[in-house]
């Protein structure tokens, strides 16, 4: 799923030049659009100083150290009064999860400059206090469980290693249990 994107037009010169370079080298051209009747385009904010919780799409959804937060928060309002159940979750491991895409030449652009504290640390740059915010993941997960239970919806973790379950911010369960 893709939460961000460039403002439409931002460098569309660099768009159409490259599609006609591409277009002229390899004979490529782009399949038609689908027609998404149901897409629905949303808000993402990056780090609020406290944390946020939206109850509707028109609301933005807050990134708060790290995009589970909103995912977490876009599933309680696309399905709301189901319970969550997060797969794979560690914290508990510096690496991100494309990790392996992660070449000299690309680390500028794909890795936040706090990638080796993390690395230093033993565990992902997200579960440890920044700078910038004293709270962590596990502060921001916490908080939008509490969120879920108000509304009766309760929040798992499917790993039982992941840092969330250890700290006791999420209780284990099962892939398979109700």
């Amino acid at each position: 799923m893709r939460f961000y994107w460039s403002p439409r037009f931002r460098y569309l010169r660099f768009k159409r030049r490259y599609r006609r370079s591409f277009r002229g080298k390899h004979g490529y051209h782009p399949p038609t659009r689908l027609a998404y009747d149901l897409f629905v385009p949303f808000r993402v904010r990056h780090e609020a100083p406290t944390f946020r919780w939206a109850r509707r799409l028109e609301e933005p959804l807050y990134h708060r150290r790290g995009s589970l937060t909103v995912a977490i928060n876009l599933l309680a309002i696309l399905h709301p009064g189901r319970d969550v159940k997060l797969l794979g979750i560690d914290l508990s491991d510096p690496r991100y999860f494309y990790d392996d895409e992660i070449t000299p030449g690309n680390r500028e652009t794909l890795v936040h400059d706090s990638y080796f504290r993390g690395i230093e640390a033993g565990r992902h740059v997200n579960a440890l206090p920044s700078p910038k915010y004293p709270d962590t993941l596990l502060d921001s997960v916490a908080s939008a469980r509490s969120q879920l239970r108000r509304d009766g919806v309760e929040l798992w973790c499917c790993n039982p290693r992941s840092l969330l379950v250890e700290k006791g911010v999420c209780e284990f369960r099962p892939v398979l249990a109700g």
